[in-house]
């Protein structure tokens, strides 16, 4: 239990691994003007998701949370979350819970309480700064996760009006039951889409476009609205699999991109 900003959560003997059916639970006592916690994830490694993004071995979980069900796999590089807190019971409670099926499993994250005069907006789960950067699933490498809804929001920098998104690595959101919402224009696109929005499929595999509610996304792609930029990721618990599979991608999951936002 702690009270204390920047305090990290941490596994049994951290750097070192576990392997044990264990469940560890751990409490943050907010402080009163807290409306968010920020999660920066500095390792966390635990049993995989299945095909379908479900967590069956091992799941970490907030008390209350609305943006995901559970985590579990692997953390991207510098991952971070940020938890909507305001009304709900203090303390927060975090839940790390392992089975008993052998696997190295460790975790190292610091939570930082945000005053509500500093709060990211509303719903977004990650919240970019600067004039660049990479924006990846969790689990990335493995099968994205069932059970999150949240926006990935980038704060609008000076001077800077429209921003660049390149694929940084094989990417695939099923669509419709999961959704991965570029709200970008259209520019160069082969199907038509009058919403203006763009859905993330596998090495840009046109084949993919046999089906009617897909389309194929373009890279690099350009903003048209000079205003914030909100890309929002939502995952249904459905029957189909969290991944896409052809020669040139056999297991391809989430998305991996790199911004650039551009001068005015």
């Amino acid at each position: 239990m702690s009270s204390t900003n920047y305090t990290y959560l941490v596994s049994p003997n951290y750097p070192s691994t576990y392997s044990d059916a264990s469940t560890c639970t751990m409490s943050i006592t907010r402080m009163v003007d807290t409306c968010q916690l920020r999660l920066d994830f500095e390792g966390f490694e635990s049993f995989p998701p299945d095909q379908f993004g479900k967590c069956n071995e091992d799941q970490f979980t907030v008390t209350g949370e609305r943006k995901f069900v559970y985590l579990c796999g692997t953390a991207p590089s510098n991952w971070h979350f940020y938890l909507d807190v305001k009304g709900q019971v203090n303390p927060t409670v975090f839940n790390f819970v392992t089975s008993a099926v052998s696997y190295n499993r460790r975790f190292k994250i610091k939570v930082s309480m945000i005053e509500c005069a500093q709060r990211v907006p509303g719903g977004c789960g990650q919240y970019f700064t600067g004039n660049s950067g990479v924006i990846q699933s969790f689990n990335y490498g493995g099968f994205y996760l069932y059970g999150v809804d949240y926006g990935i929001c980038f704060r609008k920098e000076k001077n800077k009006c429209t921003t660049t998104l390149t694929l940084g690595g094989p990417s695939f959101v099923r669509c419709p039951g999961d959704l991965y919402r570029l709200p970008v224009g259209e520019r160069g696109n082969p199907i038509a889409n009058p919403l203006g929005v763009q859905a993330l499929y596998c090495q840009l595999d046109t084949a993919l476009a046999l089906f009617a509610s897909l389309a194929t996304i373009q890279s690099p792609l350009t903003t048209v609205s000079n205003g914030p930029l909100v890309i929002w990721h939502k995952t249904t618990d459905d029957s189909f699999a969290n991944y896409y599979s052809n020669g040139n991608c056999p297991t391809c999951s989430g998305f991996y991109q790199n911004f650039n936002h551009n001068a005015c």
